[in-house]
């Protein structure tokens, strides 16, 4: 209570006295309306990491949870699927296979590979991939299919208790950065 008198005080101070006083104390408001501000800054941005965390959080929970609840299943057919992953994570699996509980999509659609921010959109990835895997699952292959959480509505994901061999994996397609390269014309030397 003291320090809410005295800053009024001082306030009433600066109001009576002349003009250059009165320019002050528009000094020291200006001053507490900024510090506000930041303040307010701050805490939004503390929020946002809070409530980024907690959704990471979820989402590690939905993920154990299905791997923990989802019956595992035989293929009925051979399956073609795609492992979004880094370089460098790619080249340790063509060595030694893919291990048991990653993720796969269920699919492996036509076309051309998506950019790494959408892939990471679309399978609710924590980093960019910067390499699509593609990966043979053989007739019998051991797998749970589910939805993907933290990713787009309705997109599927595979993942098996048993590792996938080295030599399911197929091909190792680098993914097209567009940001990298959105100044170059096409034909250009990159």
């Amino acid at each position: 209570m003291k320090r809410i008198s005295s800053w009024l005080f001082l306030f009433l101070f600066l109001a009576v006295t002349d003009i250059s006083a009165a320019g002050l104390g528009r000094v020291i408001a200006r001053g507490a309306v900024r510090g506000i501000a930041r303040s307010t800054e701050r805490s939004a941005v503390r929020s946002a990491e809070k409530q980024a965390v907690r959704r990471s959080v979820g989402i590690q929970r939905k993920d154990a949870w299905n791997h923990l609840h989802t019956p595992v299943r035989p293929l009925p057919a051979p399956r073609t699927v795609f492992r979004y992953t880094s370089p460098s994570q790619a080249q340790k699996e063509l060595r030694t296979g893919i291990a048991p509980g990653r993720h796969m999509t269920a699919t492996a659609p036509a076309g051309r590979p998506p950019s790494p921010t959408t892939a990471a959109r679309e399978y609710g990835l924590r980093n960019a991939p910067g390499v699509r895997e593609t990966v043979a699952l053989p007739k019998g292959f051991p797998v749970r299919h589910d939805k993907v959480p933290g990713g787009r509505p309705g997109v599927g994901e595979i993942t098996s208790p048993k590792k996938v061999p080295p030599a399911e994996i197929k091909r190792v397609t680098p993914l097209h950065n567009p940001a990298k390269n959105s100044l170059a014309p096409h034909g250009a030397p990159k």
